[in-house]
C-alpha cells in the first residue's frame, strides 16, 4: 500500500506577514473542503481491528465516533481518510471477533487523498499474488465461461449456470452471506470479473466450480449494483490454493 504524505511548507515572511505553500501542494484544510464538495467524508482512526479478509476501522467523523468495515488494509491510530456512499447494516454480528455492532457501514475502499485518486484499500489483501495473465481455467462439461455469460447475458437471465474460476477476491460474514470474485482468463482485451456469494468459505487462489443462478442488474441499494451476480452458488473446490 502507498503511504501518502500532505507536505506543506510554510514561508514566514515577516511577522504577521503572507502565508505562502509548496506549488502543486494542498494543505490538509484545503483536502479536507475539496473532498468534501466532492461528496467525501473525512475521517480519524481511532482503532483498528484486523480479521481475515477484511478490517474494522472506529473511526471519528464529525467528533462522532463510527465503525466502518473495508477489505483488507493497513492502517495507524490517528491517519485521516476519506471515503464515500457504503452500506450500514444495524445490529451486525462478526463471528470472528464474537461481537455485534449496533451500527457498522461496509466500504470497497477508503482513501488518504480522492483527489488524485490514491485508493488505501480496493481488494483484500491476498495470500498469495495472482496475476491475471497466469489465468487459465478451461470450463467443465456443461459449463461456460465468464466472457460467455458477460457477452449473452440476457440469455442467462434466471438460468442456472455452471461456471470455474480462479478465487481473486474474497469477504467473509457480509450481510450473513460470503461474498467471491472470480476470473478464468476468457475475454478479449480485459479483465472479466463475476462476482458471486455463497455460504460455503473458500480462499483466494482457489479453482472453484460455480453452479447457481444468473440474476441481472442486482441492486443491493447505496451504490452497490452488480450487472451481473450469481447469488445463493453452490461451490466446488477443485484445486487448493
Amino acid at each position: 500500500m502507498k503511504s501518502y504524505t500532505i507536505v506543506s511548507i510554510l514561508l514566514i515572511v515577516s511577522c504577521g506577514g503572507p502565508t505562502f505553500k509548496e506549488e502543486g501542494k494542498q494543505t490538509s484544510q484545503e483536502l479536507a473542503q475539496t473532498s468534501s464538495a466532492q461528496g467525501y467524508q473525512q475521517v480519524t482512526i481511532e482503532e483498528v481491528i484486523q480479521v481475515t479478509g477484511y478490517t474494522y476501522l472506529k473511526v471519528k467523523e464529525n467528533d462522532q465516533s463510527k465503525w466502518l468495515s473495508v477489505p483488507t488494509m493497513e492502517a495507524n491510530v490517528g491517519e485521516q481518510y476519506f471515503y464515500t456512499g457504503g452500506m450500514v447494516m444495524k445490529g451486525f454480528e462478526s463471528k470472528s471477533l464474537n461481537r455485534t455492532f449496533e451500527s457498522i457501514l461496509f466500504l470497497q475502499e477508503v482513501t488518504k487523498n480522492p483527489n488524485k485518486k490514491e485508493v488505501a484499500s480496493i481488494s483484500s489483501v491476498e495470500p498469495a499474488q495472482i496475476k491475471a495473465e497466469d489465468i487459465q481455467v478451461a470450463p467443465i462439461r456443461g459449463g461456460i465461461t465468464i466472457s460467455e455469460l458477460m457477452r449473452n447475458k440476457q440469455k442467462y437471465d434466471k438460468k442456472e449456470v455452471v461456471i470455474s474460476g480462479i478465487v481473486v477476491k474474497y469477504n467473509e460474514a457480509i450481510m450473513k452471506t460470503n461474498w467471491i470474485h472470480i476470473q478464468d482468463g476468457s475475454g478479449e482485451n480485459e479483465i472479466l470479473d463475476l462476482t458471486v456469494t455463497s455460504s460455503t468459505r473458500v480462499r483466494v487462489g482457489e479453482t472453484i466450480v460455480v453452479k447457481g443462478v444468473v440474476i441481472l442488474d442486482k441492486d443491493f441499494g447505496a451504490g452497490y449494483k452488480y450487472d451481473v451476480i450469481i447469488e445463493n452458488a453452490t461451490l466446488s473446490i477443485v484445486k487448493k490454493g
